[in-house]
């Protein structure tokens, strides 16, 4: 299998170089890429007639560009073909027994339903709920658009989609979803659930803080990739190690991103980058600007989250540069096409937290400046009142980005700010009251921000029976103010709570063994080396 072909539309195209095979009538002769469904290739391609159509300074070398990026896409990809039989029940949310015979007539087992209170569910597992209970069954079919892949609408391909959708079918996996990284997922209270959110369809859903994925039910729209703040979900035909190979051959190149290629519009020197806008994020733009270091242009529909992202974005780059990173839906007559030595950052690890690279990115820009802050949806600032924290790491135990982190080699909570994404575990989780404090929506441009500084420290305190290090003093002193007054008539456990787990054991079995027949003996030194102590 040849990789390139294009079929000819163009009048002035009539060579293209070793690497793409000019097509004049199609054939059954196989392909990677092609620039038309018509032709027999794995990948159609309609970017490609786009920049053809649209530029007025053609260029052999881009056009390469083009297929070489669809190539990349597909060596990358890590799409995998699933299975699965879905059962012929068809539940009909309307009246109608012509439609319901007719169902039957074909193989389905199909029952009318008059009135419904709602729908829940998915594909093969549907739930109608009405007056008189629920039912169970594959697929539904309504007169509306019940935003439910699992609900077809009543149209005339009706037929068409139900066979798609029942008997043994096989989807592709669009979604991958790492639970370690997950805000929601297995954790004690709801802090997140963006993606839930963000989803259109029922993929997605959440019970009981797990999230539940169902693949089938994927419409691969990427939405809940672009809100995911932690890289806890990827997109399987772009992730991250395909954005970052495609953007390499896009070096010093302008890029437009658009969502309809039927635009006729004057490129001038612009090149299509092909990716779905709902997979913009602020990293893929912040990456894509780094790369190329010229302003980007995003013609098509924004969403209110790419709107943020965007902003956030120039508001950061703006800040460092004076200058504009991104134009949305604008004359390209109007974007300089200036190559900015300010735009560029060399991070480019794409294994490491959507965050962390992000903060490093911005780090590397910043060249040890301060450049103010920005306002920044789902960061934070977090402080600690140090007289009230013990130490104790629960909030570092908590968060699991490493915005937080327990410093054993200097007894101290370190914060990193561009890690954290405000979910506020780290305060749910605080045993004292009124110690953690969050500032939500602020990332602050300088080189603090984007390394771990100091929220609190404490000394290490040492067993007054064996001289070993075991916990924070500020810990033991909680434990004193809590239980001394309790204690005081009690010189054993008294002294005990001076004392590492060994020794207070060791002491209270003494004790209770009553191995001294002079019990001066035994509650004497220890009167004598706690007084000692808190002399000190």
């Amino acid at each position: 299998m040849k990789e390139f072909a294009y079929l000819k539309k163009a009048d002035f195209i009539n060579d293209l170089g070793s690497q793409i095979k000019l097509i004049e009538t199609p054939t059954s002769e196989k392909f990677l890429v092609a620039n038309d469904k018509a032709i027999n290739a794995l990948i159609y391609a309609p970017e490609i007639d786009f920049y053809i159509n649209n530029t007025k300074d053609f260029n052999l070398e881009k056009l390469n560009k083009l297929y070489e990026a669809r190539a990349i896409n597909y060596d990358y990809s890590n799409e995998i073909n699933l299975y699965a039989k879905i059962d012929k029940r068809i539940c009909i949310l309307f009246d109608d027994e012509e439609l319901k015979n007719k169902l039957t007539d074909n193989g389905f087992k199909a029952i009318c339903v008059k009135e419904f209170e709602f729908v829940y569910g998915g594909i093969g597992s549907l739930v109608i709920v009405t007056k008189a209970g629920e039912i169970d069954c594959d697929l539904a079919i309504s007169n509306d658009d019940l935003e439910n892949h699992a609900v077809i609408k009543n149209d005339e391909f009706l037929f068409e989609k139900l066979n798609s959708l029942t008997g043994n079918i096989s989807f592709v996996r669009k979604i991958e979803f790492n639970s370690s990284l997950c805000q929601l997922d297995g954790r004690r209270s709801e802090h997140c659930g963006w993606c839930v959110d963000a989803c259109p369809s029922v993929a997605l859903a959440s019970d009981d803080n797990k999230i539940i994925l169902s693949e089938i039910d994927c419409i691969n729209c990427a939405k809940c990739v672009s809100v995911c703040p932690t890289n806890a979900l990827e997109f399987c035909e772009f992730n991250k190690d395909c954005i970052k190979e495609i953007s390499k051959i896009y070096k010093n190149e302008q890029i437009i991103i658009t969502d309809d290629y039927q635009n006729n519009i004057d490129l001038k020197h612009f090149l299509p980058f092909n990716i779905p806008l709902n997979l913009l994020d602020e990293l893929i733009l912040m990456h894509l600007i780094n790369t190329t270091c010229k302003s980007i242009v995003i013609i098509g529909k924004i969403s209110e989250f790419l709107a943020e992202k965007i902003k956030l974005v120039n508001d950061i780059i703006f800040a460092i540069t004076g200058k504009i990173a991104i134009y949305t839906n604008i004359s390209l007559d109007e974007v300089s096409s200036e190559l900015v030595s300010e735009f560029h950052s060399s991070e480019s690890n794409f294994r490491l937290n959507k965050r962390e690279l992000f903060g490093l990115k911005i780090s590397s820009m910043l060249q040890g400046a301060n450049k103010g802050e920005v306002n920044a949806k789902n960061y934070a600032k977090i402080s600690i009142d140090e007289s009230k924290c013990t130490l104790c790491a629960s909030c570092a135990g908590a968060c699991n980005t490493n915005a937080i982190l327990a410093d054993s080699k200097t007894n101290s909570i370190i914060f990193n700010a561009s890690l954290c994404t405000s979910c506020g575990y780290c305060v749910s989780s605080c045993a004292e009251k009124d110690t953690i404090f969050m500032q939500n929506d602020i990332l602050e441009l300088n080189p603090a921000s984007f390394t771990h500084q100091t929220l609190a420290r404490d000394e290490l305190f040492a067993c007054i029976e064996c001289g070993k290090e075991f916990a924070t003093k500020k810990s033991i002193d909680k434990i004193v103010g809590i239980l001394g007054a309790t204690f005081s008539a009690d010189i054993t456990k008294k002294y005990s709570l001076y004392c590492c787990a060994d020794c207070k054991a060791k002491i209270m079995m003494l004790k209770q063994a009553q191995v001294f027949e002079d019990s001066d003996n035994f509650f004497a030194p220890l009167k004598e080396k706690l007084n000692n102590f808190l002399k000190v």
